[in-house]
């Protein structure tokens, strides 16, 4: 039962890094590893916490490029630059970085002509996707 529950997780855990959850496939990584496995599942676990540790960690960096701390978050993004910001908080899957762009991206939609901007609705889009897909669809090519 503990070896098939490992799997179950490492599985999980990998899946979470390929949907760019990577604070789930961490979790789910630490729980598999606290179980009773041989040297095999171990290095598997192992194997795949570094690649979610390479993952964060490059791309909590890149974030803190684009969006520095300083930055306050009510202030307007540049369409170009957030565009590669929400690029960044898509891929890592940390939601901090989703939460901090999106009162940015609300400051740049009150601007006039920008709330159905292209560049607009696709950093929305990517930022929540399952809240903006309805307005975000019908601008993206059949």
């Amino acid at each position: 039962m503990t070896a098939e529950r490992t799997r179950l997780l490492s599985t999980a855990a990998y899946a979470a890094v390929v949907a760019g959850d990577t604070e789930r496939a961490e979790a789910l990584a630490a729980e598999a590893s606290r179980l009773d496995v041989g040297a095999e599942a171990l290095r598997w676990i192992a194997a795949l916490s570094g690649l979610v540790a390479m993952l964060t960690l490059r791309l909590e960096r890149a974030f803190a490029l684009v969006v520095p701390d300083e930055l306050p978050g009510s202030a307007q993004i540049d369409a170009g630059v957030s565009t590669i910001a929400t690029g960044i908080a898509y891929h890592s899957g940390l939601p901090a970085q989703r939460e901090r762009l999106r009162p940015m991206l609300a400051a740049r939609a009150a601007d006039d002509g920008m709330a159905t901007h292209p560049y607009h609705l696709w950093d929305t889009g990517v930022t929540d996707p399952f809240v903006h897909d309805r307005r975000s669809a019908p601008c993206c090519p059949p």
